[in-house]
């Protein structure tokens, strides 16, 4: 799965704090963590109104959020990542972190 930081590129305004819908008013309104958020990197099935992205966001104190939309359910499967996880480390991580706990949910139904 190819990976992208070009978030200015081909977001212009996610990482403004004013606009509705960006990276800040995502973590403070639908995941309910206050403070500061920014897009620092994404999937780039982002770009493609079909694919499934995943977006990684930076929030207060440095963490980082892991969030794959799921477009057939109409929703987001969210992580919050270890403190000790680097972008760099992403691309090899979520793969596994996200094709495990899908499993489990289907194996829960």
């Amino acid at each position: 799965m190819p990976w992208s930081t070009e978030v200015d590129h081909n977001f212009p305004k996610m990482n403004d704090p004013k606009y509705y819908g960006g990276a800040r008013w995502f973590v403070n309104e639908a995941l309910n963590i206050p403070g500061p958020a920014s897009l620092v990197m994404f999937t780039a099935s982002a770009l493609d109104p079909k694919g499934s992205p995943t977006r990684i966001m930076q929030i207060a104190g440095g963490r980082l959020v892991a969030v794959e939309t799921d477009i057939h359910l109409y929703g987001y499967n969210v992580k919050l990542l270890a403190p000790d996880i680097r972008l760099v480390q992403i691309p090899d991580l979520l793969p596994l972190l996200f094709r495990r706990s899908s499993s489990r949910s289907e194996a829960q139904r």
